[in-house]
């Protein structure tokens, strides 16, 4: 045979090992639960085994402490796995613990609650340590925190077992997961150190520990012995009363005892299911919280949008203002009348003048391309050329007098249009003899100045037809 074929052949024994001896001790349930029995005379099946079990006294009541105590002993020895995973990350106080766990987890279950038992007893070490000093007692008190009829003290001894073993699979599930790298992108994000645990790095280690999450809560729905000594027993939990029903001297009461196996399988069932149903009602909450939230924050936020409106209208209105202000109230045709009759008025001659218009740029709707290394940067913007606005470059050439030309500047400064002027350049012509008077001077600039752009024909506009005359 093939080495693949040989690995195939050893699958299905390792699942055969696994599932026919639970096939089998299932049907070694069912089959009493349902009457059939042929050593106790149960040939066919009835009812009369599960009316038996549901007559048990305080079968309710078992089967209500029985999840009780698994859920909270989930529940609580996550919580405080979790913490301490989050409070001693790395250190050497959390390589301590994490050393420490083995060891208390091989201890058996039995040995842990006669140490607690010991530990809580009436006359035991914590009594014995607080008295006479603290509490007066010279004798041990007549009450007694073990056993406990609302299963504290089994809640607290199967915390001390299966807390360990939490954290030891925990660390072993973090050391796989980039933790460091999470929350240092947690502190990146602004969320404090317990919020970086909390909202990053827990929620990937319980994905990681589910299965032995399962275990203890099965673990603390069947576990035997620890009930027996440190839980209630009017009534006990439903694993002790199927077990009793077992080892009774009545062979008879084996059948409602099955009954009550089928019940504990259902009931570790129920609470697998009610786990993560319990998880999703949590999250749900949460969301329901924050709409809640949401919605009495929504009279701030009409508010706020209504202020808002408001300090953009009085934006918008503060632009116009400036644009009107850069703008001017003429138009660029008036402006070149505006300058022949000033240059006509200093006495000052024009010998012409080119206008050239440059609209203001659209805004950028994606990001420019990276300019390459060798290629000088790009020219920085007009800071005045606003949209909505347009720009005229003028190349005006004049002539006349020193005297006149100063005039003449004077009097563009005077208009109602804003004029920029730049490279200004005097040329004075020499005399054509030595009595004639001083040359003509000539000026020659660049004068920008900026208007409104006109407005582009709306869509309908252009679309509609022609009128006949």
């Amino acid at each position: 045979m093939r080495a693949g074929s040989w690995h195939h052949v050893a699958e299905a024994a390792l699942l055969g090992l696994l599932v026919l001896p639970l096939a089998a001790s299932c049907i070694g349930v069912i089959l009493p639960a349902a009457g059939f029995f042929p050593a106790l005379g149960g040939t066919g099946l009835s009812w009369q085994p599960m009316r038996d079990a549901l007559a048990t006294p305080g079968l309710a009541t078992a089967i209500t402490l029985t999840l009780g105590t698994a859920l909270a002993t989930t529940a609580l020895a996550l919580a405080a796995s979790f913490a301490v995973l989050a409070t001693f990350p790395g250190t050497r106080a959390g390589r301590w613990i994490g050393r420490a766990c083995g060891p208390i987890i091989a201890v058996p279950p039995s040995a842990v609650a006669i140490g607690i038992l010991f530990l809580l007893a009436p006359s035991g070490w914590f009594v014995r340590l607080i008295s006479p000093w603290l509490t007066g007692f010279d004798r041990p008190p007549a009450f007694a925190l073990v056993p406990d009829p609302h299963g504290g003290a089994l809640v607290f001894a199967l915390l001390a077992k299966e807390i360990p073993f939490l954290l030891l699979v925990s660390l072993a599930a973090l050391s796989a997961l980039p933790a460091r790298r999470l929350i240092d992108t947690g502190r990146s994000l602004g969320y404090g150190r317990a919020a970086t645990w909390i909202y990053l790095v827990l929620p990937l280690v319980y994905r990681r520990i589910r299965l032995p999450l399962a275990a203890v809560m099965i673990f603390a729905l069947s576990v035997i012995d620890m009930p027996r000594l440190l839980g209630p027993s009017l009534p006990p939990p439903l694993a002790i009363l199927a077990v009793e029903g077992f080892e009774h001297a009545e062979l008879a009461r084996r059948l409602p005892a099955a009954f009550l196996a089928c019940l504990q399988i259902g009931a570790t069932l129920l609470a697998l299911l009610v786990w993560p149903a319990g998880r999703q009602l949590r999250r749900d909450q949460l969301q329901l919280e924050q709409v809640q939230e949401q919605q009495r924050r929504l009279p701030l936020l009409r508010r706020q949008v209504v202020t808002l409106k408001q300090k953009l209208d009085e934006a918008m209105g503060k632009r116009n203002q400036i644009l009107s202000l850069i703008a001017g109230s003429g138009e660029i045709s008036t402006f070149m009348a505006q300058l022949d009759r000033e240059a006509q008025a200093s006495g000052v001659q024009l010998d012409g003048y080119e206008p050239i218009t440059v609209a203001a740029p659209p805004p950028p709707s994606q990001k420019p391309p990276a300019r390459k290394s060798n290629e000088p940067p790009p020219p920085p913007p007009d800071p005045l050329l606003a949209p909505g606005l347009q720009k005229t470059a003028l190349l005006l050439t004049a002539r006349g007098t020193g005297v006149q030309l100063l005039d003449f500047l004077r009097r563009l400064e005077r208009l109602s249009l804003l004029v920029v002027p730049s490279d200004l350049r005097f040329e004075l012509e020499p005399p054509k003899n030595k009595e004639a008077p001083a040359g003509i001077t000539e000026l020659r600039l660049t004068l920008t100045l900026y208007s409104e752009a006109p407005k582009a024909p709306s869509k309908s506009a252009e679309n509609a037809p022609a009128t006949k005359p």
